[in-house]
C-alpha cells in the first residue's frame, strides 16, 4: 500500500473511524482520508468526505488545495471529485490566477478551465493574459503547438478592437500567430487545417 508521507499523519484518526465511525474532516485532511478510504474499501467514508469537497474548498485561499485535489482525482479517476475540482476552479478563477498557484497549474488543468460554460472571468482578453502568463512561466516546455491549442480557447471576436490592437505589445506568444496571410497557402498546400486563433484574427486584419 502506498500512502505518502503527508498522509501518514492522519492514519490513526482513520483507525479511530473504523472502530467509532466518528472523524473530524478539514480542508487539510479530506484528501488523505478520502484516499486512506478508498484504499480500505470504507466506502461510507469515501461518500461523505466526496460530499464535503465542496463546502471545504473555500478555506484554503492559496488555492494548494484545490490544485491538489485537481491532481489527487485525476490519478484516483474519480470523475465526481475532478468535476467538482474543475467546477469550483472555474467559478474562482481570477483569485487563482491571482496565486502563485496559477504559473504551476498542470497543463491538463489549463486544457480544462478555459473549454467550461461556467468560467466566471472579467473578459476574454483577461483570458488571454492569463494564459500568456502561465505559457511564459512554462517557458521552452511548452512547443509552438502546445501554446496554439491553448490560445484556441480563446473567443477572440469578443474582444474589443482596441484590446486586438494592443496585443501584439502586451503578449509574448501573439505575434506568430498574426501572421494569417502567410499560415493560410501554406494550410492549403498541407491540407493542415488553420489554427482557430489565426482564423479569428484574420477577420480583424
Amino acid at each position: 500500500m502506498d500512502i505518502s508521507l503527508n498522509c501518514q499523519p492522519f492514519i490513526r484518526n482513520f483507525i479511530r473511524y473504523l472502530y467509532t465511525r466518528s472523524i473530524t474532516v478539514t480542508s487539510a485532511s479530506m484528501q488523505c482520508l478520502h484516499q486512506l478510504a478508498s484504499e480500505f474499501g470504507a466506502e461510507r467514508l469515501m461518500e461523505d468526505i466526496g460530499r464535503l469537497f465542496v463546502p471545504l474548498l473555500p478555506e484554503d485561499s492559496s488555492f494548494r488545495t484545490q490544485v491538489a485535489l485537481f491532481r489527487y482525482a485525476g490519478r484516483s479517476g474519480v470523475g465526481l471529485l475532478l468535476e467538482n475540482a474543475l467546477r469550483y476552479l472555474g467559478w474562482n478563477v481570477e483569485p487563482l490566477v491571482a496565486s502563485a498557484q496559477w504559473v504551476s497549474l498542470p497543463e491538463e488543468l489549463l486544457k480544462g478551465l478555459p473549454v467550461r460554460s461556467d468560467l466566471v472571468l472579467p473578459d476574454e482578453a483577461w483570458l488571454l493574459g492569463a494564459l500568456d502568463a502561465w505559457m511564459l512561466a512554462q517557458g521552452e516546455e511548452v512547443n509552438p503547438e502546445q501554446q496554439a491549442a491553448l490560445l484556441g480557447h480563446v473567443r477572440f471576436p469578443m474582444i474589443t478592437p482596441v484590446q486586438l490592437y494592443e496585443m501584439p505589445f502586451t503578449s509574448l506568444h501573439l505575434p506568430p500567430l498574426q501572421q494569417p496571410q502567410r499560415a493560410v497557402p501554406l494550410c492549403h498546400s498541407t491540407g493542415v487545417p488553420v489554427p482557430r486563433t489565426e482564423l479569428l484574427r484574420s477577420d480583424w486584419a
